[in-house]
């Protein structure tokens, strides 16, 4: 028997992590809800619907290697910046950060772009530290009241592996 998949390939060979769902036939979903308990404590649960057999769970995100030009989350290499938000990887659009560039000698973190405000603690990664992040930035972080942390990405990425939990994150993959 076969268990058709819309799982995160990185989560389907880590064993039982699932990012989307896994239809499951009824005689095994106690073993495999079983197995999920089990290893709780590094997923995070988002349901369960037994009626439909289908489980439905989110491993924390993994945070794996960064060199110059790419990093690797959850097993899956991006050659670009990247935004996290709320568990969700995507582009990082600067293009409207662009017009400042100039004045910083790079691209900056500016206001201009959309920013993952919806946390109470933002991690930029500024690749080895040349990413700038505009005052401005940092002003709108505080009056959000939410914790701003600047680092390379390197060390960036080790405090999301350590404290995802409610953190959004930038992360510059470049100079």
């Amino acid at each position: 028997m076969a268990l058709r998949t819309a799982a995160h390939p990185a989560d389907v060979l880590n064993g039982l992590g699932w990012h989307g769902c896994v239809p499951i036939d009824s005689g095994v979903l106690q073993q495999l809800w079983s197995a999920f308990l089990k290893r709780q404590e590094s997923h995070r649960l988002d349901g369960l619907d037994p009626a439909s057999g289908i489980l439905y769970a989110r491993s924390v995100m993994k945070f794996q290697h960064f060199s110059f030009g790419q990093v690797r989350i959850d097993g899956i290499e991006y050659g670009y910046d990247v935004v996290i938000d709320r568990g969700k990887v995507a582009k990082r659009k600067k293009k409207a950060s662009k017009q400042f560039r100039e004045a910083f000698g790079h691209t900056p973190l500016s206001l201009e772009e959309k920013i993952p405000w919806k946390c109470s603690r933002l991690v930029v990664g500024t690749g080895e530290g040349a990413l700038p992040v505009m005052d401005e930035v940092k002003r709108e972080a505080t009056r959000r009241k939410i914790e701003l942390l600047i680092l390379p990405t390197e060390e960036a990425m080790q405090i999301l592996n350590q404290h995802a939990k409610d953190t959004n994150a930038i992360l510059h993959v470049t100079c």
